[in-house]
């Protein structure tokens, strides 16, 4: 009989039923599907959870979980700090794994050291502090709800607080400040204010009427519960004593109070939970001994990008959500501050795409695949600037109004990460191209980009290709792993040839090159690199190829290499076939969206046959079962296949001995 709030992420509409993504809420903040599956009612479903924010990975008993995509490249975030998390299996004596509780992230974890693990329940809460960041899992010290070290070792075992500091698990978000000591900066997040007014009233509750316990000996670093002046109960540190009063400081705030051990409580385990301030500095050399920063930002909102300093120190850039105008600014403008270091510059121009020749090799990263033939990178050159393009991007969004008519560049909301990125309508309905990374998703949230964050307007990302194709039209999934394991390294792009803004490359880690990989692996053969046909010869139409699919050398098809832009924007626009129209009834012959059996895909097809259900793949060329399919638009049923079939018109010749 409770009273429940639906939160709706995703409408979709499949097999003709309108099917709602979302999570149903209780009144006592749960989530119902948090509620089944700590009851044991239920357990987490093996995809990433689809609401906004969390990314929350199943693991398999028998399977180390992979990093999920949107971590990737990301894991130096926890570098330095203590976290709650779940222990959830056991891999060997050494190597475990964790759910990390605030990131709702499962994750291979390994001690830094050469303790053994003890016996520990599945799902039992731990600590762990992160020491050190490999591709794939973390390297921690562990230990148990109260702070002790768990591990069998025949060093000594050390201990931190059973209450870990806020965890950071997004380089942007929204904040208040808490208070200024004269150096550091508390903020709370702003999602946090719930939990905040939540434990104020249970601290009340719990030690409001409750006596001190004389028996305490109170010792300098000791957390408690202490009464402060304004007659509310916080959780507390104590960092300074003298005689018989105590200077604590109030963990969730980071102000300081003088009380005496009347007014000092033991904490109780049930308040076990990360603090809910977090202190950082802000980017300035302050110019006056006492700045008044508190004047500038009591009870005002703002959207901060946070990274660590060399000395470990966390720096946050704010901006004033009201206004859009950076923190920095303001103290600059009242002279009680100046800036420390400096802004990188966006760069207007991509010289060193635009002057890549044959012969050069350059090192880059994958943004984006949608297919081993047909990816997106970025030059790594370029990845300083683009993580300077997105901090300032974060920084100013929430102020920037809906995009007008007229943009043809704005900012989109991801929601498979809450991130907003610089985007491109890519075809009808709510498909966009986010540009500096390649790939293609529905996005309505969008705003005006501002102007000085427009350029470059080609984006970072640029579309390559390998000259290779798959050994029986369509890309295995051996293969897919191949590729995806490969990209993961330390990687370089060699060009092979250039013509109408279609680069085809061949990629590179060490002595190792993926074509090879793939073709000796059975999974792809090489397109055989042809010499310019010249032009002038009347009557026919010449130019450089993919084979896509053969039967024989009378019966194969080709595609343009000057079509790979047209192949792009196809791909853009099956994007979200899901949504599309069914089908009444399927008909031989009828074109169609065909999704295959081989890998799970959306094309423009053909039916061939209806039982059992194939169709021809009229933009590669190749015939496959259909697994569904939907009606196809008529703004792309107009476009011509891409794939031409093609005869080298000769004769068979019977074999002579």
């Amino acid at each position: 009989n409770d009273v429940l709030k639906l939160n709706v992420n995703i409408l979709k509409c499949i097999n003709g039923e309108i099917v709602c993504n979302g999570s149903l809420t209780l009144t006592e903040g749960k989530t119902v599907s948090q509620k089944l599956i700590e009851d044991g009612l239920a357990a987490p479903t093996s995809d990433f959870s689809y609401a906004p924010g969390l990314n929350v990975q199943s693991t398999s008993p028998d399977k180390i979980p992979q990093v999920p995509s949107n971590w990737i490249g990301k894991l130096d975030l926890f570098l330095g700090q203590t976290l709650y998390a779940n222990f959830l299996k056991e891999v060997d004596k050494n190597t475990f794994i964790l759910n990390i509780t605030a990131a709702q992230l499962t994750i291979e974890c390994q001690f830094d050291d050469d303790r053994k693990l003890p016996n520990k329940q599945c799902d039992a809460k731990v600590i762990v502090t992160v020491t050190g960041v490999e591709e794939q899992r973390l390297l921690v010290s562990m230990y148990d709800c109260n702070g002790k070290q768990l591990g069998e070792s025949t060093s000594a075992g050390a201990s931190v607080s059973p209450i870990c500091p806020m965890p950071v698990v997004k380089i942007a978000d929204l904040a208040y400040i808490s208070h200024f000591n004269g150096e550091t900066v508390f903020i709370q997040s702003s999602s946090s204010a719930n939990d905040i007014s939540v434990l104020l009233e249970q601290l009340y509750e719990r030690y409001n009427a409750s006596a001190p316990d004389k028996n305490v000996k109170w010792e300098s670093g000791m957390l408690c519960c202490a009464l402060s002046s304004d007659g509310n109960w916080y959780r507390a540190k104590i960092v300074f004593i003298e005689k018989e009063n105590f200077t604590v400081m109030f963990i969730d705030y980071g102000n300081t109070e003088i009380v005496d051990s009347e007014q000092l409580r033991v904490i109780d385990p049930e308040f076990y939970v990360a603090e809910l301030s977090l202190a950082v500095r802000i980017p300035v050399e302050w110019l006056v001994p006492e700045p008044p920063l508190m004047k500038y930002v009591e009870n005002k909102e703002f959207s901060y990008v946070i990274r660590k300093d060399d000395e470990g120190i966390w720096i946050a850039d704010l901006t004033y959500v009201s206004t859009g105008k950076k923190l920095v600014e303001k103290l600059v403008e009242e002279s009680l501050a100046k800036p420390k270091g400096s802004v990188a510059v966006i760069q207007t121009l991509l010289p060193e795409i635009n002057s890549l020749k044959v012969g050069d090799s350059v090192p880059i990263v994958i943004s984006h695949v949608d297919s081993p033939v047909m990816f997106w990178a970025q030059l790594c050159s370029h990845l300083s600037k683009i993580e300077d393009l997105q901090q300032k991007l974060q920084d100013c969004i929430e102020c920037m109004p809906s995009p007008s008519d007229s943009s043809k560049i704005f900012v989109a909301k991801y929601t498979e990460d809450e991130t907003w990125y610089r985007a491109l309508a890519c075809c009808e309905g709510d498909n966009v191209r986010f540009i500096d990374y390649g790939n293609t998703h529905p996005a309505r949230n969008r705003k005006e980009l501002p102007k000085e964050l427009c350029e470059p307007q080609e984006g970072y990302a640029f579309p390559l290709h390998l000259r290779v194709k798959p050994t029986n039209g369509i890309w295995s999934t051996e293969a897919l792993n191949l590729f995806e394991t490969f990209i993961e390294q330390q990687i370089t792009a060699e060009i092979l040839s250039i013509e109408n803004k279609s680069i085809v490359v061949d990629l590179k880690n060490n002595d190792q090159y993926i074509s090879k990989l793939l073709v000796e692996g059975k999974h792809a053969s090489y397109i055989e690199e042809t010499s310019p046909i010249s032009q002038e010869v009347q009557g026919t139409s010449a130019g450089e190829v993919y084979v896509l699919a053969i039967v024989d050398v009378n019966n194969f098809y080709v595609q343009l290499v000057s079509q790979s832009d047209q192949q792009i924007e196809m791909i853009d626009s099956l994007a979200n076939a899901d949504d599309f129209e069914m089908l009444n009834k399927n008909s031989e012959g009828e074109m169609i969206v065909a999704k295959s059996s081989l890998d799970d895909q959306w094309y423009r097809a053909k039916i061939t046959s209806l039982k059992p259900l194939k169709a021809l793949l009229i933009d590669y060329g190749s015939v496959c079962d259909i697994i569904n399919c939907r009606e196809l638009p008529d703004h792309l049923k107009e476009q011509p296949p891409m794939a031409i079939h093609c005869s080298l018109n000769l004769e068979k010749k019977q074999n002579k001995r």
